[in-house]
């Protein structure tokens, strides 16, 4: 929805916006870190694995409004043009024209979240710190890593387990994940 009300409102700013938005790339996860600790902290969220997603979930808000805001400049605007005639407000266009039509990238970034929020190692690490059982798998296979020996077996097999997941989502979702870049190519 962020995507849509700066690549077609264009509110005033809307370019500042979408400068500060990629500006947050650039700024390494370590410098937020104690900031979302201490929100986390005072949500009485610490150490469950609802602060991760939270924290990852919003984490990647930047990253994705970015990708629909360039996915959505695609599509030309004489589509919505006969809704606005007949006198779709704003909400209707976004649900009943834009939302459809993007599909393509909704799988996309779908699966780009998925795939970072499953290699994620120190979000996890962090916000699970005193409750091992929470752990995610990346983190989990830490523990098989000690200071003088590592077991090798059971990091092979954590590793194997941990792509497989990420091959049955890529698998469910390659249809419309390779439409998304065959339009991103075609304009």
């Amino acid at each position: 929805m962020a995507a849509f009300s700066l690549s077609r409102l264009k509110a005033p700013g809307h370019r500042w916006v979408i400068g500060i938005i990629g500006l947050t790339f650039f700024m390494p996860a370590g410098y937020t870190i104690l900031p979302t600790f201490e929100i986390i902290k005072s949500m009485g969220m610490l150490n469950s694995l609802g602060a991760v997603v939270l924290v990852m979930t919003a984490g990647g808000m930047a990253f994705n409004t970015i990708l629909f805001y360039g996915y959505l400049r695609t599509i030309p605007h004489e589509i919505e043009e006969a809704a606005i005639i007949d006198g779709a407000t704003v909400w209707q266009r976004y649900r009943h024209i834009v939302l459809p039509m993007t599909m393509p990238m909704v799988a996309t970034v779908g699966l780009f979240t998925f795939m970072n929020s499953w290699n994620e190692f120190f979000i996890p690490l962090v916000f699970t710190l005193a409750k091992p059982e929470l752990r995610t798998l990346a983190v989990g296979m830490y523990s098989f890593i000690g200071d003088t020996s590592r077991d090798w077996t059971l990091l092979c097999m954590g590793a194997t387990i941990s792509i497989l997941p990420v091959i049955v989502v890529y698998v469910f979702l390659q249809r419309h994940f390779t439409e998304a870049f065959a339009g991103a190519v075609k304009s």
